[in-house]
């Protein structure tokens, strides 16, 4: 069933955009590979921040773990759980609202398609009397072919594919591929086969008779992709190296103390308290095992394993402008910070304050500059005597901060540039 989403952003007054959409997924967020794409400069709204699903003929919504929640008629949405929608639902991201509208066209009558088998005139064929010696064992290969179907459609979806894999891995994939291209260059005049792909198909003549006077099965019929038979289908199957494990665990390892970087630089160094979701908590936790159990777990369904994964490309993200924006702190601290302690012994700044504040001083310049150096000498030791904790706050964590901050909440379409 076809639907319509109406886009308006509430805090400004632009047209509404409408898109139309009919389809069993519906992403939503303000990532440019989303189907619907949600064009805010702000980043309140996350990369993959919902998504509609056709569920039993109808339309439901779901947030996928965003730091800023999905609304739905003005009620939070829980992460995870799928909400039934009406025509006129209004979801809410953001600044940004989408009506959710029904489109409800007249049903067109099926027509089942006229399969028309078209000769190739320019084709020599058999004569009738012709007895196809291929026949009877191409068909027993279509027959096998399609009890291998009907066992695998029978078998469970949890294991139906693992075991097929497993029963071909018990033959040599490599005279499985010379036996196919032999077969192929048979067919093809014994053309060289690049890749197992002939270069003159077989056209079959749908006058030419079997022995049995019944219409020929053609020999280019095509075989299920599921059972395609090819060395590179055979190898994936194999079973990761050893090391995969101690590989898998280091990485994690260094993702999970990467991640949670940022979070505690702001905490510990800006001052800065926040709140991470339930569904984002487990990445700032530094724990590789529980980071291990939350990506890896077996029996995450797709939607859940494509929001988890988000998580994680987000911490990365937040991970690398983390980087940029030390980099932007330490550049306004030497230009910033340093211009500042300068200007607190400067003896023409001091000489302009000391003529600002007395009639005397600003007649007399010559006796400002004079008392302005005594005070300098002062200034100067006080400078020296100083606790460098206290010079850092007061001279340079300030510049550091907003420089910091600015970066970081500039969003990651800055990270490419970092001057």
């Amino acid at each position: 069933m076809a639907i319509k989403l109406v886009l308006r952003n509430t805090s400004e007054s632009v047209e509404t955009e409408e898109y139309t959409f009919d389809q069993q997924r519906i992403t939503i967020g303000r990532d440019m590979g989303n189907d619907l794409h949600i064009p805010d400069t702000s980043r309140v709204v996350s990369k993959k921040h919902a998504e509609i699903l056709f569920k039993d003929n109808g339309y439901e919504v779901e947030d996928l773990g965003s730091k800023n929640f999905t609304y739905l008629n003005s009620s939070r949405l829980e992460s995870g759980r799928t909400y039934s929608l009406q025509d006129g639902d209004l979801i809410k991201l953001g600044e940004y609202e989408v009506e959710f509208v029904e489109l409800n066209p007249e049903p067109e009558p099926e027509v089942e398609p006229e399969l028309v088998d078209v000769p190739d005139f320019d084709k020599t064929v058999f004569e009738s009397s012709f007895v196809n010696p291929f026949e009877e064992e191409v068909g027993a290969l279509m027959a096998s072919l399609q009890r291998l179907c009907s066992i695998y459609d029978d078998e469970s979806p949890n294991r139906r594919a693992d075991a097929l894999r497993d029963a071909l891995n018990t033959v040599d994939s490599g005279e499985i591929h010379e036996a196919w291209t032999l077969v192929l260059q048979k067919l093809n005049g014994n053309r060289d086969i690049i890749d197992g792909d002939a270069t003159d198909p077989i056209v079959h003549d749908p006058a030419a008779k079997g022995h049995n006077g019944e219409q020929a099965m053609p020999v280019s019929t095509p075989v299920p992709t599921e059972l395609a038979l090819s060395p590179l289908s055979i190898e994936s199957s194999k079973e990761p190296p050893p090391q995969f494990d101690q590989v898998m665990d280091i990485l994690l390892n260094v993702l999970s103390m990467l991640v949670s970087i940022p979070w505690e630089f702001r905490h510990e160094f800006v001052g800065h308290t926040i709140a991470q979701t339930p569904e984002s908590a487990i990445l700032y936790e530094g724990n590789a095992h529980k980071l291990k159990d939350f990506l890896l777990d077996p029996g995450l369904d797709e939607g859940e394993l494509a929001r988890r994964l988000m998580l994680i490309e987000e911490g990365g993200d937040e991970v690398i402008l983390h980087q940029l924006a030390m980099l932007d702190g330490y550049k306004a601290v030497v230009q910033q910070g340093m211009h500042m302690l300068l200007r607190e012994i400067d003896p023409i700044v001091a000489a302009e304050n000391l003529s600002q504040s007395s009639a005397l001083y600003k007649a007399i310049p010559r006796l400002s500059r004079l008392v302005a150096s005594w005070g300098l000498q002062d200034k100067f030791k006080e400078l020296r005597a100083e606790d460098w904790s206290i010079t850092e706050r007061r001279a340079y964590r300030p510049s550091f901060i907003r420089a910091y901050l600015s970066r970081m909440s500039s969003g990651p379409q800055k990270v490419a540039n970092p001057d």
